[in-house]
Parts: structure tokens; C-alpha cells; sequence
């Protein structure tokens, strides 16, 4: 009786064995498949115009329907046609038509596609005005507060396959300033940004995630995310992995679905590491990204011929010295060593400083790439990626949160 109940409750431990070892693969595996998540459109209200019209220089380019009285008249055009495809129709390439119309700057948008503007709106544009607040130079090009949102159905021809898409855009005409005068007019440049942003909700345990990006066009293949996270903006590219706060889960985007707006989430065992070294140019000796010393670092990458990386400096030496326990690496790329040595000294900058004269250079034999600058790294003991921001302002929410 007694080597019964012994073989009894072996085979018990047994099958409990099996079936517990059934529940952690299930869940191991419905845990790390990767999850289409749909996108959806949110609207803006900060356009960001991204996208410039290029100029057609061809004189017989055949355009009909111009008005007569019309003058001073230019075509430039937005493609949405990729060029690595052999098919390229007339519904994708936007034409506009900039000049003047009885004595007013006025812009023709071909919005039909069919290049006959006479059924086409003819929008006026208002009068310039100059800013108090801006140092103008004749070398540059200035937004206008010309907003005009146009809605389009474009062909997208993929694999031999054709499908129109329906797209809502906003437009703009850029201006110069001319120096004689001492005023503004209206160049024949016009810049598109997207009407919508793509918006993701997903729900991580007790997270709520929100991650945001800008809507796209068939060619536009950099594709920036922000995950927001209680209140701190996360900057994100494609294959970037993150955390999830209060727990270890972390997960990448992996690839962005463009016919039908949705994206491959895909969750991941460790976060990426950033992997560079060299020595500064400000008398720091050797720096190596794989022993960096404090919890936190931040790698600051800027450049001396971007204006926004050098206004936030003084910022960003401030947010050092309130936040004492977090490290602090600079990475001038492009430009000379020269130029950037002239700012720190200016500025007086106290950390330690590395310049490589391309982005390749100072990530070699890695996938890592800087899509804007400034850019700031989070950067753990570990040399691992825990964040990444655009904006100083960001970098210090998530430390205030982190505090």
C-alpha cells in the first residue's frame, strides 16, 4: 500500500511537471510574439513642414489652365511615387503653381492631379510682416502663417500593384527678406507637412503606453516614434528598444506596415548598448563608452554648426551641475576640432569632450544613428540605451522622475 501511494504521488509530481512546464512555454511564447498594433490619426496643431516642393525646371512642362492675367509664375512639386519603382504615374506628382494674379500673390494647387488648374482654387496669399524678434538675413528662407490643408488621393504603385491613397496635407509658402527694401516677400517655395500624426495605445501590464509619429509618405523611410511615458517624451527610431517603467519588460518597433498604418511591436530580453571611444579634445585623457562610472550618463551629441545645440548649452551646464550624481559626455560631430573647441571654451564647458568628423567614424561597426541634433543618450553603468531625447527640457523631466 505505502509503494502505491509513493508511485501515486510521483506520478502526480510528474504530470504537475508537465503541465507547469506546458504554462511557462505558453506564456513565455505569448509574451515574446511579435504584435501588429493598428495606428491611428490624431490632429496637430504644430505642423512641422518637412517637406519642401522642388521646382520644375522644364519651360513645356504641360500645364493648362493658368489664368491669363496671371505673372511672375513658377511649377514646383511634391512626389509621392518611390523611385526604386519602374511604374510613376501623373496622380503621383503634385503640382503648385506660384505668382501673381491682378496685383495679389496668390498659389494653384493641381489637388485633382489631372495638371488643369482652371478648376482648381485659387488661394490669395495675406500680406508679409516682419518680426521684431528676428534677425533677418536674405540668405535664408522664413515660414509664413500661410496654413492651407488639401486633401489628395495619390497612385502608390508596389511590387507592380497600384493603390491610391487618400492623404490630407498642409501647405505652406516660404519668404526672403529683402535687404534694400527691408522687407519680406513670398519666395516660390512651398513646404508640406502632414495634416494627422499616427497615434498607438498599448497596455503593458498596469502601463498605459502612448507612442506617437508623424503620418508618412511612400518614399519617407526614417520613421521617428515618441513614447510617452508619465508625462516624459521618449525619442524613438525603428528597432530602438525601451523599458517599460516599473517593470523589466522592454520591447523595439520593428518594422511600420505604411499600406495599412500599423506597426510590429516585439518584445525583447535586454536594451541596447552604445559602444564608442576615442580621445577628447579638452584634455580628459581616453574615454571608452564601456566603463563609464556613474548610473546615469548623459551623452550629449551636438555639433558646431547647429544653432540649437549651441543655444542649450548653457542649459545643459546648468541641468549638470542641479543634477551632480549624473554623468556627462559631449560628441561634436562634423564640423573641425577647432570650431567646437572655440564654443567650449566660450561657454567653458567642464566635461569631457570627443570630436569625429562623421557619424560613421564615431559609430563604427554599429547600426546606431543620430537622426537630429542635439541629441541626448541616457546611458546606464552598463553602457546600455535607457533613453533617448531631442529636447533638453525632456532630459530633465525624465531625471526630475527618475529623482
Amino acid at each position: 500500500m505505502l509503494r502505491y501511494f509513493i508511485l501515486k504521488i510521483i506520478s502526480m509530481k510528474r504530470y504537475l511537471f508537465f503541465l507547469l512546464s506546458i504554462f511557462i512555454l505558453f506564456d513565455t511564447k505569448s509574451q515574446s510574439l511579435p504584435t501588429w498594433y493598428n495606428l491611428h490619426n490624431i490632429d496637430v496643431s504644430d505642423y512641422f513642414y518637412s517637406m519642401p516642393s522642388y521646382k520644375i525646371k522644364d519651360e513645356k512642362f504641360a500645364f493648362s489652365g493658368i489664368p491669363d492675367e496671371m505673372t511672375n509664375f513658377a511649377y514646383s512639386s511634391l512626389t509621392f511615387a518611390e523611385s526604386t519603382e519602374s511604374i510613376v504615374t501623373f496622380r503621383s506628382q503634385l503640382i503648385i503653381c506660384r505668382g501673381t494674379l491682378k496685383n495679389k500673390e496668390v498659389v494653384i494647387i493641381d489637388k485633382d492631379f489631372n495638371r488643369v488648374v482652371s478648376s482648381d482654387e485659387v488661394f490669395e496669399l495675406p500680406e508679409l510682416g516682419l518680426s521684431k524678434e528676428i534677425p533677418y538675413n536674405s540668405t535664408y528662407l522664413y515660414p509664413t502663417e500661410v496654413k492651407i490643408p488639401i486633401e489628395v488621393e495619390y497612385d502608390y504603385v508596389k511590387n507592380g500593384q497600384l493603390y491610391q491613397i487618400p492623404h490630407k496635407l498642409v501647405v505652406t509658402v516660404m519668404s526672403r527678406y529683402d535687404a534694400s527694401s527691408r522687407a519680406l516677400y513670398y519666395d516660390n517655395t512651398c513646404k508640406f507637412s502632414h495634416y494627422h500624426k499616427l497615434s498607438l495605445e498599448m497596455k503593458v501590464g498596469t502601463n498605459n503606453i502612448d507612442i506617437t509619429c508623424n503620418d508618412h509618405l511612400p518614399w519617407d523611410d526614417l520613421y521617428t516614434f515618441t513614447l510617452n511615458q508619465n508625462g516624459v517624451k521618449n525619442k524613438l527610431n525603428l528597432k530602438d528598444k525601451f523599458k517599460i517603467d516599473n517593470s523589466n519588460e522592454i520591447f523595439l518597433i520593428d518594422s511600420f506596415d505604411f499600406l495599412n498604418k500599423r506597426v510590429l511591436v516585439k518584445a525583447v530580453s535586454e536594451l541596447s548598448k552604445i559602444k564608442f571611444s576615442g580621445n577628447t579634445i579638452n584634455d580628459f585623457g581616453y574615454f571608452d563608452s564601456s566603463t563609464l562610472n556613474s548610473d546615469t550618463t548623459i551623452i550629449h551629441f551636438w555639433g558646431s554648426w547647429c544653432r540649437p545645440c549651441i543655444k542649450n548649452l548653457p542649459k545643459l551646464k546648468l541641468l549638470s551641475k542641479n543634477h551632480t550624481k549624473v554623468g556627462l559626455i559631449g560628441v561634436s560631430v562634423v564640423g573641425s576640432v577647432e570650431a567646437s573647441m572655440k564654443i567650449i571654451n566660450e561657454i567653458e564647458l567642464c566635461w569631457p569632450q570627443l570630436h569625429f568628423k562623421t557619424e560613421e567614424e564615431l559609430f563604427e561597426n554599429s547600426s546606431e544613428h543620430i537622426t537630429s541634433f542635439p541629441s541626448y543618450y541616457l546611458v546606464g553603468k552598463d553602457h546600455s540605451i535607457l533613453a533617448k531625447f531631442s529636447s533638453i527640457d525632456d532630459v530633465e523631466r525624465y531625471l526630475n522622475y527618475k529623482d
